[in-house]
């Protein structure tokens, strides 16, 4: 027969090995880019609750001015984790930055060079204005590729204005303030819809480019290891087919895509 004592110490060693754990979430607060196709991981993982689900308690947040402005909110801990362009990030580690990308959102350039209804070839850009993102991001190197085709050079041939973001650089377009942009989903469609003229498509190409993907530093990653896992889950779960594990369909990503970009594109319709 068991004393009452050592019983009470049994049972309640039994009461903590067997209790239903209770993980606290982890805060994190997740920077992107992109109001458009590429960004779309970072979006569908908050509007529909998977970032909850893994365990994560997140904000999503839009960073204006592109590749550079994300690195610099991953570097200064304020977003530990961004999504954002490949090239800002081989640039800042040249120069001795601890960054590395931990996801593959888009790996080719899917911008096409989008021109004023009335500038049909490129002759017709000589001496113009072409709207990138910022100098040194994916838009600045798609605009460089688009104008080699036509031997221009930026800087003497065309110069390159830094606007900032699609919605930007498609007003920018729209207004003559420039005669040319690179454009990607869903302002590329908009522009098209709008009677602006494709003149490059550089999608078409499928150039291998680390676009667009989940960033943030090594030192984050030591320190903070099950976060990390917890959001590339999140992440690879918010992508294609937009399932659940049980195979229920998410939300519509377009709807999820208009309802965050519809004020940054003015009321209008994606």
């Amino acid at each position: 027969m068991i004393p009452l004592g050592k019983t009470g110490h049994i049972l309640w060693f039994l009461l903590l090995l067997f209790r239903p754990s209770v993980i606290e979430a982890a805060s994190l607060v997740i920077g992107n880019t992109a109001i458009s196709a590429e960004g779309l991981p970072i979006w569908v993982a908050q509007e529909t609750g998977i970032y909850k689900k893994n365990g994560l308690d997140t904000q999503a947040v839009f960073l204006g001015g592109g590749g550079p402005r994300s690195l610099s909110v991953i570097l200064s801990g304020e977003c530990p984790i961004s999504h954002g362009s490949g090239l800002p990030l081989v640039n800042s580690n040249i120069g001795g930055a601890d960054l590395v990308m931990i996801t593959g959102g888009t790996t080719t350039i899917n911008y096409w060079l989008v021109t004023r209804p009335e500038t049909k070839s490129g002759d017709q850009l000589r001496g113009g204005y072409i709207a990138i993102g910022s100098f040194g991001t994916t838009t600045d190197f798609a605009a460089r590729f688009a104008l080699r085709k036509f031997a221009l050079v930026p800087g003497k041939d065309v110069t390159l204005l830094p606007v900032g973001n699609n919605p930007v650089r498609l007003g920018a377009l729209e207004t003559g303030r420039v005669v040319a942009t690179p454009l990607n989903p869903p302002a590329s469609v908009m522009a098209q819809k709008k009677g602006l003229n494709v003149l490059v498509d550089i999608s078409a190409l499928g150039i291998p480019w680390p676009h667009t993907g989940a960033i943030t530093t090594r030192k984050y990653i030591r320190e903070h290891t099950d976060t990390v896992r917890r959001f590339v889950r999140s992440y690879v779960r918010s992508g294609p087919p937009h399932q659940d594990g049980s195979g229920n369909r998410y939300e519509d990503p377009g709807e999820i895509l208009q309802r965050v970009a519809r004020p940054r594109y003015f009321g209008q319709d994606l």
